[in-house]
């Protein structure tokens, strides 16, 4: 099986804590969603067409391919969907070192991260490499580096205006974002 059950799939979260100016899950108590070993992706021929694919499917809209940046950034005007298809890595999510949660994921992995949380790369190996996506009707993303009070306040008032989405990436009309989201 291409893709892991609902019942076997292995899942982290994390609610992060407001961190210096990264608003992180401050104003929503979202938390980041790690699906590991979700997909198994040395069953397809291209692991960035089947992720692209089935991100698409499921309201997503797939828009690069690539690794993280190595600068703590974060999005305050979508949330974003991470399907690793190459490598793997060390991400560190927070803005900064202290207090931050460090995981390591690898090829087959799906990370779900809420908007306004800062992310990283601390480490990539192996050429790694990942499909980023957004759901459906999201504007283009923007780009935010925790860096003064002034973005602080614009992010703020963005990320409340930002839409739950409507299906899980993984699993459609089912799944733990839509469980884990919408009870929150």
């Amino acid at each position: 099986m291409i893709i892991a059950s609902l019942e076997t799939v292995q899942l982290q979260t994390h609610v992060l804590p407001k961190l210096g100016n990264f608003p992180n899950s401050e104003f929503h108590q979202l938390p980041l969603l790690l699906y590991q070993h979700v997909l198994s992706l040395s069953e397809v021929e291209d692991a960035g067409e089947f992720v692209e694919e089935l991100f698409e499917k499921n309201g997503f809209q797939p828009q690069w391919r690539y690794g993280m940046y190595k600068r703590s950034h974060y999005h305050s005007n979508t949330h974003e969907i991470l399907g690793i298809i190459r490598g793997e890595a060390t991400l560190r999510f927070g803005g900064g070192e202290k207090d931050a949660v460090e995981v390591k994921v690898a090829r087959g992995d799906v990370l779900v991260i809420p908007v306004g949380v800062g992310h990283q790369a601390v480490e990539m190996q192996g050429d790694f490499q990942m499909v980023g996506a957004y759901p459906e009707s999201s504007p283009p993303w923007d780009m935010n580096y925790g860096e003064t009070v002034e973005e602080f306040e614009q992010a703020a008032s963005n990320i409340q205006k930002v839409a739950l989405p409507k299906t899980d990436p993984v699993y459609g009309k089912k799944g733990p974002l839509l469980e884990l989201w919408r009870s929150e």
